[in-house]
């Protein structure tokens, strides 16, 4: 018989009050973070300004036909908010040839400047204006590297989560990805600091300002990333923290179908060791080496209603088998520590109207592992961790005239678990009086006090069968 002991827990969750200091602390974060924008200003021939000039901008990034401002009194304009992608920009006025941009790559957070000359004569007349896409914010002081969509899928990385991007960014430092950084906690470090590190998704906060600890206890997946921005140095007033600044760009749908698949396996004929016989001698019998190693990743986004539900859905599973050197079972053979782990990944956009947009995600994650199996620690001792987290987040995003208002709530939420092991493999419990709850936010420390003991497991017998039934389902 099995039941399972709650380690402790740890909650970022917004509740009501909670959200009303979202709203004022985080808003401008989340769309400095994440929300990009066009800006510029347009003059004739003869350098005069050109108040009244409509700017359209349209792209396959968006789920209205375009979006659109009217130059001011000093010839300027702003698109925004802008999803990341690569738009097209037309300029048009009454007795002036119209004319088009092509080609503008936005990132998450970043304000493109384009400035336009036109040129008199009809709007039949169009002219498309070609050159290099702006590559420089030319309105942000931060220095920051912007990985793509490109960069995330063409650079030859092993994916592993928050790793490989780090990896990418000049000046940060992160564990060292030797083919299992799938299943390591990530740690982040920045020209010496190894605390303090802010990570967001879409802007969300998945940190707490408070927490001081080098690693984040996160798992993310590789494939669901559309773009990642790092900050090493010159936090601004916008980040809480000291250390790194991470956000991550969730994948999602379209007006067309796509996918992906990926599937990589790791043969034991790619290892190799320094076992030798002084080794051998000193009685280690058999090196770190991996048994199983696979990790099979699909995904899936399109729409649901052309120009108005779109959808991205991504599931990743990963198993490995590692053989630890110097863990010997009671039956004189290696120990392994199996690893599982499962992430899932799925995001609606909504556009209700051309004013209104929700935006909607749900990250999950789940690893099934072992502790403890050391060569210092008895084979019988070891534990059994079951680990998880959560990120959800919900958006409404009001265009209306000159004013954008933004409307977050979500939660960051993860458990630990652990049992042990009995001499016949069956999971049992182990004393302690760590607390049960705790919120990662605010420090608050709940349902404090020492655990149950689950009692010893039935002995099977002719006369118990219950109990062997129990037993042999585990």
């Amino acid at each position: 018989m099995t039941s399972m002991i709650e380690q402790p827990r740890g909650h970022g969750i917004l509740l009501p009050l909670v959200c009303i200091f979202t709203l004022l602390a985080f808003s401008e974060m989340a769309l400095a973070q994440q929300e990009a924008s066009i800006i510029g200003q347009i003059k004739d021939e003869s350098g005069a300004i050109l108040p009244g000039v409509t700017v359209s901008a349209t792209s396959p990034a968006l789920q209205v036909p375009q979006v659109t401002d009217v130059a001011n009194q000093q010839g300027e304009y702003r698109l925004t908010p802008l999803p990341i992608g690569t738009y097209t920009v037309v300029y048009t006025l009454q007795g002036f040839q119209t004319m088009r941009r092509e080609e503008v790559r936005l990132t998450a957070g970043f304000t493109a400047r384009v400035d336009m000359t036109m040129k008199v004569g009809t709007l039949n007349e169009s002219v498309t204006v070609t050159g290099a896409a702006p590559v420089v914010d030319v309105n942000s002081t931060t220095t920051r590297t912007e990985l793509t969509r490109e960069t995330l899928e063409l650079i030859p990385t092993s994916r592993a989560g928050l790793q490989s991007v780090l990896m990418q960014a000049p000046g940060a430092r992160t564990n060292l990805d030797t083919g299992s950084g799938v299943t390591a906690n990530p740690t982040f470090r920045a020209f010496g600091r190894s605390y303090e590190a802010w990570v967001t998704v879409e802007g969300f906060p998945t940190t707490s300002p408070k927490s001081a600890l080098q690693s984040t206890a996160q798992y993310f997946d590789y494939e669901s990333f559309e773009e990642t921005s790092v900050q090493t140095v010159g936090n601004n007033a916008e980040t809480p923290n000291a250390g790194l600044n991470l956000n991550i760009i969730l994948k999602s749908g379209g007006n067309d179908f796509h996918g992906q698949g990926v599937y990589t396996v790791t043969a034991q004929k790619l290892q190799w060791n320094n076992l030798d016989q002084t080794l051998i001698n000193a009685g280690l019998g058999s090196p770190n080496k991996i048994a199983t190693r696979w990790d099979a990743d699909a995904g899936i986004g399109g729409p649901i209603l052309h120009d108005k539900l779109w959808f991205f859905f991504t599931p990743r599973l990963h198993r490995e088998d590692a053989q630890i050197a110097g863990v010997i079972k009671p039956d004189g053979t290696a120990g392994v520590d199996p690893v599982t782990q499962f992430h899932s990944t799925e995001k609606i956009n909504y556009q209700l109207n051309p004013s209104n947009k929700f935006i909607g995600f749900t990250q999950a994650f789940h690893r099934d592992s072992q502790s403890g199996d050391t060569p210092l620690v008895p084979w019988n001792s070891r534990q059994h961790q079951i680990y998880g987290q959560q990120t959800s987040k919900i958006e409404w995003q009001l265009v209306r005239n000159n004013k954008y208002v933004s409307v977050q709530a979500g939660e960051w939420a993860f458990h630990l678990d652990r049992s042990g092991f009995d001499p016949t493999n069956i999971s049992t419990f182990l004393a302690a009086t760590t607390p049960s709850s705790s919120d990662s936010t605010t420090g608050t420390r709940m349902r404090t006090g020492a655990r149950r003991t689950a009692a010893p497991p039935p002995t099977c017998s002719s006369t118990s069968p219950t109990a062997c039934r129990r037993r042999s389902t585990r």
